[in-house]
C-alpha cells in the first residue's frame, strides 16, 4: 500500500516522523490491515501530526493490486476508513527509513533480515512483538517525542528477546475460506496485538502526568527480566498460517 501520512498543518515547520512498517507476502490481506487499524489509533491518539507515518508492503507483491475485498468489508464494519488501498513492494529502502519493522510471519522477518541483516534490531513479527511488550518498562517511554519512543521502544524489545520463553510460532494466521466470520476474526485479531503497541508509541501524556512519570521512576532492572520471571510457562503460541498472501 502506499504511505499514509498524517499531514502536519500547511507552513509548519519540518517535522522528525516516527514510521511503522507493516510486512507481508501480497499486501493485500493481514498487512494493509494492520496498517488501517494501526494508522486509525495513530489519527485517535496521536499529538503532535506530521509526526507519525504507517505503511505496508509484501514480500512477493506487484505494484497496484487491491487488498482483498472481504479484509476490507471487515475493516469497514469496525468503522474504519478504507479507501482504495493497493498493494506495494517490499523494499530494503521503505525497511531503512522505518523505526519498527512488524512482519506477519517469522518467515517474512527471515526474509527481510537475509535481505538486510542490519535491521535485525528493529525487526519483529506483530505477534513477537506484543508478546514482548508486556515484559518491557514503558513508563519512560511517555517522556518521549514520539520518533525517539519508537526506537526506545525497538531497544527495549530486542534486549527483551534473549530472556522469553520459546514459542513454537510468532505468526499471525491468514484467513482461511470465504467465509466473512474467518475475516471478522483475522481483523479482530489484528487489533488486538496493534493496540497496545499504537498505546504506546503514540499516546501523549501532558507535561504535569508525564512529569509525575518521571517522580515515581526507579532504578529498574534489565529490559525483559520481568518478563523472564513471569513466564514460568510455555507461552500460547500461534499456528502456522496456511500458504497465501498477506
Amino acid at each position: 500500500m502506499e504511505l499514509l501520512l498524517l499531514a502536519a498543518p500547511a507552513g509548519s515547520p519540518r517535522v522528525r516522523r516516527v514510521h511503522l512498517l507493516f510486512v507481508g507476502d501480497g499486501n493485500v490481506r493481514r498487512s494493509p490491515a494492520a496498517e488501517l487499524l494501526c494508522l486509525e489509533r495513530a489519527q485517535r491518539v496521536a499529538v503532535g501530526s506530521g509526526q507519525v507515518q504507517v505503511s505496508s508492503a509484501g514480500l512477493t507483491a506487484t505494484v497496484g493490486e487491491p487488498v482483498d475485498q472481504r479484509m476490507l468489508a471487515a475493516l469497514a464494519r469496525r468503522r474504519i476508513q478504507v479507501g482504495d488501498p493497493r498493494s506495494r513492494p517490499f523494499s530494503v529502502e521503505l525497511a531503512e527509513s522505518a523505526d519498527l519493522v512488524l512482519c506477519m510471519t517469522g518467515e517474512q522477518r527471515r526474509r527481510v533480515l537475509e535481505a538486510r541483516p542490519r535491521l535485525l534490531r528493529r525487526t519483529f513479527t506483530l505477534v513477537e512483538a506484543t508478546e514482548l511488550l508486556t515484559g518491557v518498562p514503558t513508563d519512560g517511554l511517555a517522556t518521549l517525542d514520539l520518533p525517539d519512543r519508537a526506537r526506545e521502544l525497538a531497544r527495549l524489545l530486542d534486549a527483551a528477546r534473549p530472556l522469553r520463553m520459546p514459542a513454537d510460532s510468532y505468526d499471525l494466521p491468514e484467513p482461511s475460506g470465504r467465509r466473512r466470520r474467518a475475516y471478522a476474526r483475522s481483523v479482530e485479531q489484528i487489533a488486538r496485538l496493534v493496540q497496545p503497541l499504537s498505546s504506546v508509541l503514540f499516546e501523549v501524556r501532558p507535561p504535569t502526568e508525564r512529569a509525575d512519570v518521571l517522580s515515581r521512576q526507579a532504578p529498574t532492572r534489565p529490559a525483559g527480566v520481568e518478563l523472564a520471571e513471569r513466564r514460568g510457562r510455555p507461552e500460547t503460541s500461534v499456528a502456522h498460517p496456511p500458504t497465501g498472501v498477506s
